[in-house]
């Protein structure tokens, strides 16, 4: 019998230790998602701030050469 309790016991501990670690797994895939959505996002916002920097060094180039080629 003392056998069957400490069988109880054991098969309780592995069935909270299963939950928890189910609970933890999906709190981990849970803050992965979070994170590649992050990591896009922010990639999109550097692809536009490249873009940007590129229209705006454009401009600045074009001002340049037009100030070179325009008499004083």
């Amino acid at each position: 019998m003392l056998l069957n309790l400490d069988s109880n016991k054991i098969c309780l501990c592995l069935y909270v230790a299963d939950e928890m670690l189910e609970n933890e797994n999906e709190t981990l895939r849970e803050r992965v998602g979070d994170l590649e959505k992050k990591v896009y996002e922010q990639r999109d916002e550097i692809l536009c701030l490249r873009a940007t920097l590129a229209d705006v060094l454009r401009r600045i180039t074009n001002l340049e050469g037009s100030r070179a080629i325009s008499p004083k």
